[in-house]
C-alpha cells in the first residue's frame, strides 16, 4: 500500500463515521472465529454474513465506529440459511 493513511482519511471524511482504524491480524484471526460460530434463531439458523466474509478477503481491513447518518450497505450483508442450504431471508 503505498500511502496507508489516505484510505484512512477518506474514510473519515464520510458523513456518520466516529471513528476509523485498521484492524491488525490478532483482531482479525479472533473477529473470523467468532463469526464462525454466529447462528439466528436460536442456534438453528445458520447466518453467512456476506459482507464480513468479503471483507476478511482483503489484505487491509478498516473498521468504522459510525452513526445513523451513515449510508446503509448497498446490498443486504446477513443471508439466513436452514440446515439444508435453503435461503430463509436476508
Amino acid at each position: 500500500m503505498a500511502d496507508p493513511e489516505l484510505p484512512l482519511e477518506i474514510i473519515r471524511k464520510m458523513k456518520g463515521v466516529r471513528y476509523a482504524f485498521y484492524l491488525n491480524h490478532e483482531t482479525i484471526d479472533k473477529m473470523v472465529k467468532e463469526e464462525a460460530t454466529v447462528r439466528a434463531a436460536g442456534g438453528k439458523i445458520n447466518a453467512e454474513n456476506a459482507g464480513f466474509n468479503e471483507a476478511v478477503k482483503r489484505d487491509h481491513i478498516i473498521a468504522i465506529v459510525k452513526d445513523p447518518r451513515f449510508r446503509p450497505p448497498p446490498e443486504p450483508t446477513v443471508i439466513l440459511t436452514d440446515g439444508v442450504g435453503r435461503k430463509l431471508g436476508e
